[in-house]
């Protein structure tokens, strides 16, 4: 999550894909976990949305002053 505030305060196209990467993975990961260790399914939900909404919000950021960056330049 830290290089997710530093892609967003420093936007690239490379930290976006990175950044993106990183959310793929930790969602896997997650997804793994659930069906090794099953749990309570609304928590592990719950978390995971959590997460994505808080990532995807983050990377809207990111995108949209990397587009004023580069318009910029």
């Amino acid at each position: 999550m830290i290089f997710v505030f530093y892609t967003a305060l420093s936007p690239s196209v490379t930290k976006l894909r990175v950044t993106y990467l990183l959310t793929l993975g930790t969602v896997l990961s997650g997804l793994t976990l659930l069906f090794i260790y099953p749990v309570d399914l609304g928590k592990a939900c719950l978390s995971g949305v959590a997460y994505l909404g808080f990532m995807i919000a983050i990377s809207t950021v990111a995108r949209k002053r990397l587009v004023v960056k580069i318009e910029r330049s």
